[in-house]
């Protein structure tokens, strides 16, 4: 090997697909080598996407290539500052066009929450007025009111292309749109799949894990793969990469209160959306996935529990002088929740005039308690299932999305947490088997055939993340599933 670009063609020629280290220290020619395999033609016939942990990275990149050869996916407060700066004349010929008007007019017949094109032009002037500021420092402060100003303008341009793509994506009308300088500029991942000179699309980390648009739908990391993948992706100083992506998936929380957040979704579905039949007209698909969540919570009416009329939970367990070990009164039982709820005691709920109380023991004086686990259970699902619903308009529809979010959460900061969830799955309907469900549980005990025959001390290996586990942790595991 000469150098780094002989090393990633001969990558190339073996048709090596995964993930391939490049090693080396710093200044060896590793991203140099990058832009001679790029810009050499022979090696045209797939697109590369280059990924750094800074911007710095991606200028000087950009700096050293063909004009003309690559794009760069900015964040949306700088696609739109830049179009405005760049191309000004151009994206108000557009933002004012009729036909443009006509495409958003279609859009908002077809939806239940409208693009305010009045709201968006508001928000070019505020953009402008943030533009021509000259102080950082002031800048800095209306940076985060300024991003959503910007959303507000993309959300726009969006609801045109969606409109005028129609339900196939590939009317002349759209075609037409997606050539425009303008619209290329505000979201260049249109440019880097629609121009064959175009063979490099240059994103920053934060922007490839949260999102981008493509014309069509938003893409991110995890989505490119099938008819969105085969590109060719440059991890530019990997080691940082590693460490920032695990940090912004450690940033990427759950939601902190599910209770008020079923509570909230399921007061304004309920009782002020679902009794219009064809909300949210016309998407039958999302009515049906909202009227399924509110069954969840409609069943706790039958099993006469009034959840979320009443959603205050109480417990006098630390203090039960009547649970006592050998080292003085025993402390109440932890509850570990992750993808499973998991007691270290039983528990149940009785109602009381201002709460559920908590109990660790049924009390027969107080009629029949509800299982506390299964409560529990059901309002995760349904939380699960709201947040699924909410990624997946937010990838397929932003405006329903953000007004949904609206209605549902106004006075409460769960919209800012939902955005954390770049990630979200969504849930399998599938119910798992007996077996799957002991795998998805993390325990793979259906290798053994008789724990009876196993000695008191003896360890039995289970494949387990290859750990050997006593009797004792067997049995509980068995009885935990």
């Amino acid at each position: 090997m000469t150098s780094y670009s002989d090393y990633y063609i001969r990558t190339i020629q073996t048709h090596s697909t995964g993930v391939k280290p490049v090693l080396g220290g710093t200044g060896l020619g590793k991203t140099s080598g990058i832009r001679e395999v790029i810009q050499d033609l022979r090696y045209a016939d797939r697109k590369s996407i280059y990924i750094a942990n800074r911007k710095q990275l991606i200028d000087e990149m950009a700096a050293k290539l063909d004009p003309g050869t690559f794009v760069i996916v900015h964040r949306d407060l700088e696609s739109v500052q830049l179009t405005l700066q760049d191309r000004r004349p151009d994206f108000y010929r557009l933002l004012n066009d009729r036909a443009f008007k006509m495409y958003v007019e279609s859009y908002n017949a077809s939806v239940p929450w409208k693009v305010d094109l009045g709201a968006t032009r508001q928000a070019c002037r505020d953009l402008e007025e943030f533009l021509s500021r000259g102080d950082p420092y002031l800048q800095k402060r209306l940076e985060d009111v300024m991003e959503g100003q910007a959303r507000r303008v993309l959300d726009a341009f969006k609801a045109a292309l969606l409109a005028a793509g129609g339900k196939r994506g590939s009317t002349s009308a759209y075609q037409q749109l997606i050539a425009d300088p303008v619209i290329q500029s505000l979201f260049p991942c249109i440019e880097f799949k629609q121009k064959p000179q175009v063979r490099l699309m240059l994103i920053t980390l934060h922007k490839a894990f949260y999102g981008f648009f493509d014309g069509k739908k938003t893409l991110n990391l995890t989505r490119l793969q099938g008819e969105e993948g085969g590109y060719r992706i440059y991890l530019d100083e990997f080691d940082f990469l590693e460490n920032d992506l695990v940090d912004l998936i450690c940033r990427t929380q759950e939601i902190s209160d599910p209770f008020l957040f079923v509570e909230r979704f399921y007061r304004t579905m309920a009782l002020y959306k679902l009794p219009l039949e064809q909300y949210p007209l016309p998407a039958k698909p999302i009515r049906d996935r909202i009227v399924k969540i509110t069954e969840l919570i409609k069943q706790f009416e039958d099993e006469h529990l009034p959840f979320p009329e009443l959603n205050h939970f109480t417990s006098l367990l630390p203090r039960d002088g009547s649970r006592k070990g050998k080292k003085g009164p025993r402390q109440s039982p932890a509850i570990f929740r992750t993808q499973h709820t998991i007691s270290t005691s039983p528990l149940y709920l009785y109602q009381t005039e201002r709460s559920f109380e908590l109990v660790a023991r049924p009390d027969p004086a107080r009629g029949k308690p509800y299982p506390a686990l299964r409560f529990f259970g059901t309002v995760s699902y349904a939380c699960q299932l709201a947040l699924s619903l909410f990624k997946d308009l937010e990838r397929e529809d932003p405006v329903i999305y953000r007004e949904m979010v609206r209605q549902c959460f106004r006075g409460t900061d769960f919209s800012q947490q939902m955005a954390r969830l770049s990630h979200y799955v969504r849930i399998d309907k599938k119910p798992l088997t007996t077996r799957e469900s002991l795998l998805e549980g993390g325990y793979s005990l259906y290798d053994i055939k008789d724990l009876q025959q196993i000695t008191d001390r003896e360890e039995v290996e289970v494949h387990h993340y290859g750990m050997s586990l006593t009797p004792e942790a067997i049995l509980y595991a068995v009885m935990a599933t």
